[in-house]
């Protein structure tokens, strides 16, 4: 974005700009000039040269530990390198009515000028060398807990050393890690530096043990090409400088050394990470919650992402960390590639917030009745009822860069969207979360991010902690989060994300009750319901165009039923769900967008008063689908669950594709198909004998969503087949992904199916063309990878 196209899309946004005057009362006591230093020239450098990458190394970590110095007591010292942003919001900030209005910028020509005028915010250098690379993350734990400046040693022509330390303004080294003497505790000499550190520091008390931050070390350097001149993360640190935080980079599986570390025993990185955060967890007194900055490097490190380097791929390395991080009451400040990289936090940080930033009220039932959206009985009119969860904004880099290209969009204001801004940024980003309320159009909401004021998983809250064998930390997340849901007027959580750590027990229910009492999207839970008046409802994922997703969803909905889809989309602009909303439109009128606020309070309606819903109708003991008619049966496209109508061997067909892993095709059959108690129901699939694989149905049970059958082999006879299925103790309940009863599961290759049928049988039926019983497979089921009790498009 051009800096004249910035500064008009800031003008269209200025009309709040009065609710910000008191803001500029606010500083105009202080006129001291705003130091500002232009690092873009880093930018033109030319990464493949090995001098090169460590000038904007050297330059960007030894600017943002000064950065971070500097702006301990106020916002002196502004960088701009992350553009447009850092222009973006330099230039709101100091626009007509708001914080920095008037205060005068003094543009400094260079890191000696920008040495001399900040003299008195540091005290000399720590000297760190390029191997280990973790000596990098302990020079900025070092350089917050002493006032000190990050240097690597670096004796070649015109490299920063040699030009502040052996020459130029000559700084003093007042830490040499090159020469310390750092004891051998480990079989890695990446890690014996980071458990040096900690006594140190972090058990000593010097370092702040509520902030820790998670960013890659100089192993960077080797290879800077997975990212591009910023993706080193640097101007990240000044914020965590300024806070006295601790820095490490560790790789947080046990059951493979880093690729960073090979040498080492396997386990010792995740070990030295667990101590780390046993140090913090005991120097807060378990009273709050620990923020720790940054994410796992997965285009460098620890993740298969980079060939030979792990086994794991870079979600389930995330969902490691966070599961680790929960643990020992830490919740993730989550700076992930790609727009890890942000400026400025530890100047923002000083941004006055209000005391409280309130929403509209929610809708009453006369609200609802008026809008149509309730009958004369108070009862919710049929249809779909779809609601966006709009993020993801756990990170306030992401906050930083992404959040204003979609908010800024012009469609903004023409669909209602619920934006998930985690109130935790508040911290490095307060003046994005204050400029979002304050230019918000009355179709905007906000809910949370992923799981409250801060990304944890919080069934890691409660016993038995596995990595930690702590006592329960759910006190402490419901204290913590209490004061940024008030400030924010957060009524709804939007994402409860609990990856590889446990579901909720009852006691979290109860904590989201208390603080999140109009609702909570989630993962591991059932697909709607309620709980002590709060409505819950498990989360899909949209992926693909407008118009696909649109498909998707008006595939699903029901012009009979009440079904409600809360949906999450990641950095998609407003044009993207306006588009969303007008495909869905014409594909299906009894489907709607609705705001968080108005979702969740007809879904609490509903949920109340089941019993008064009448029953849809159905006569019949059986319903069918092809693809020339549904009677009773729709097949339902999903995240992991896509195929296409086609001709196949002179068939229309849905056709599903599986290559390494089990895909779906999903089936929601008609409410008034019989479901009041478990039976036996009979399911006959025509499908092509093509190729090799298998398929096999997950469907309502009385045990689980996923009840497995039995499997069909396919043979490769390229003949159409029927199969005959048998469901034992079936109760049809609409508990699968998108409201779903049951899912076809094709195991490898390609699923063709022209018909699917069900029927009730009295008696159970000895011919079911199916390899064993049900609890056999369910076994086998296991075996493979599927899901038996629930599925998060997995």
């Amino acid at each position: 974005m051009s800096a004249s196209a910035t500064s008009a899309l800031l003008c269209l946004l200025l009309w709040a700009a009065p609710a910000g005057a008191e803001r500029a009362a606010a500083a105009s006591d202080r006129q001291e000039p705003i130091a500002l230093l232009d690092l873009s020239p880093l930018r033109k450098l030319d990464l493949r040269e090995p001098r090169r990458r460590r000038e904007v190394w050297d330059t960007c970590h030894l600017v943002a530990a000064l950065q971070g110095l500097a702006n301990r007591a106020g916002p002196r010292l502004y960088i701009r390198f992350i553009e447009p942003w850092d222009s973006f919001w330099l230039d709101w900030l100091r626009s007509r009515g708001q914080w920095l209005e008037g205060r005068p910028v003094d543009e400094v020509s260079g890191i000696e000028e920008l040495l001399a005028r900040f003299r008195g915010a540091y005290r000399g250098l720590v000297l760190y060398g390029e191997e280990p690379a973790s000596l990098s993350c302990v020079a900025s734990t070092i350089a917050g807990c002493e006032s000190l400046l990050p240097l690597r040693k670096d004796d070649r022509e015109g490299s920063l050393y040699r030009r502040l330390a052996a020459g130029g303004p000559r700084l003093p080294v007042v830490v040499d890690l090159t020469r310390e003497e750092i004891p051998s505790r480990t079989s890695s000499r990446k890690c014996d530096p980071y458990l040096w550190a900690k006594e140190k520091y972090l058990d000593a008390g010097r370092c702040n043990p509520e902030y820790l931050a998670y960013y890659i070390d100089a192993f960077w350097l080797q290879d800077p090409f997975r990212g591009n001149h910023e993706n080193h993360t640097l101007t990240n640190h000044d914020f965590f400088i300024a806070r006295r935080a601790f820095f490490f980079d560790l790789h947080p599986w046990d059951d493979e050394p880093p690729n960073d570390d090979p040498g080492q025993e396997v386990g010792t990185d995740a070990a030295t990470l667990k101590a780390i955060l046993r140090s913090a967890y005991d120097g807060v007194e378990a009273r709050t919650i620990i923020h720790a900055g940054g994410f796992v490097p997965w285009a460098w490190k620890y993740c298969d992402h980079v060939k030979g380097a792990s086994r794991h791929a870079p979600v389930p390395s995330e969902w490691r960390y966070a599961e680790i991080l929960s643990s020992f009451n830490a919740m993730m400040d989550a700076d992930a590639l790609g727009p890890c990289a942000m400026s400025n936090a530890s100047f923002y940080s000083h941004y006055p917030l209000r005391e409280r930033y309130p929403q509209p009220d929610p809708p009453t039932g006369e609200d609802l009745r008026r809008r149509g959206l309730l009958d004369e009985e108070g009862l919710v009119q049929p249809g779909a009822y779809i609601c966006f969860y709009v993020g993801d904004y756990d990170s306030a880099a992401w906050l930083y860069r992404e959040f204003p290209r979609c908010w800024m969009d012009p469609a903004r204001g023409q669909v209602p969207l619920g934006w998930a801004l985690n109130p935790n940024l508040e911290r490095r980003a307060p003046m994005a979360l204050a400029w979002a309320r304050e230019t918000r159009t009355p179709l905007d909401f906000f809910t949370t991010g992923d799981s409250g004021a801060g990304y944890l998983n919080p069934g890691g809250l409660q016993e038995p902690r596995i990595h930690s064998g702590l006592p329960s930390g759910i006190a402490a997340w419901e204290e913590f989060c209490r004061p940024f849901y008030r400030r924010w007027d957060l009524r709804v959580t939007g994402f409860i994300i609990d990856g590889f750590s446990p579901p909720m027990g009852r006691e979290l229910w109860d904590v989201y009750s208390r603080i999140s009492p109009a609702g909570i999207g989630g993962q591991k839970m059932p697909p709607q319901g309620i709980h002590a008046g709060m409505p819950f409802v498990r989360v899909s994922d949209a992926s693909g165009s407008p118009a696909e997703v649109a498909a998707q969803f008006a595939a699903m909905a029901s012009p009979e039923r009440r079904c409600f889809y809360y949906v999450r989309t990641i950095l998609k602009t407003a044009g993207w769900h306006l588009e969303f909303a007008e495909r869905l439109k014409e594909a299906e009128p009894a489907a709607r967008v609705v705001d968080p606020h108005t979702f969740f309070a007809l879904l609490a309606r509903y949920e109340e008063d089941k019993h008064r819903y009448p029953r849809p109708s159905w006569t019949l003991d059986l319903a069918s689908w092809t693809p020339e008619k549904e009677q009773g049966i729709r097949l339902v496209p999903f995240t992991d669950g896509p195929f296409r109508v086609e001709e196949i061997a002179g068939r229309q067909a849905a056709v599903s594709k599986a290559s390494s892993r089990a895909v779906y095709i999903y089936a929601g059959v008609h409410d008034g198909f019989p479901r009041d108690e478990a039976e036996t129901l009979i399911a006959e699939i025509a499908y092509l004998d093509a190729g090799t694989g298998r398929f096999s149905i997950q469907y309502n049970g009385i045990e689980s969503a996923y009840a497995q059958s039995g499997w069909v082999e396919r043979k490769g006879s390229g003949e159409w087949k029927t199969a005959r299925v048998r469901l034992p103790a079936a109760r049809l309940a609409n508990q699968q992904n998108a409201s779903c009863d049951l899912r076809l599961v094709n195991e490898r290759g390609t699923l063709a199916v022209s018909k699917v049928e069900l029927r009730r049988s009295a008696e159970p039926d000895a011919d079911a063309d199916t390899d064993a019983d049900a609890a056999a497979d369910a076994d086998a089921a296991a075996a493979v990878g599927l899901p038996r009790d629930h599925s998060h498009g997995e």
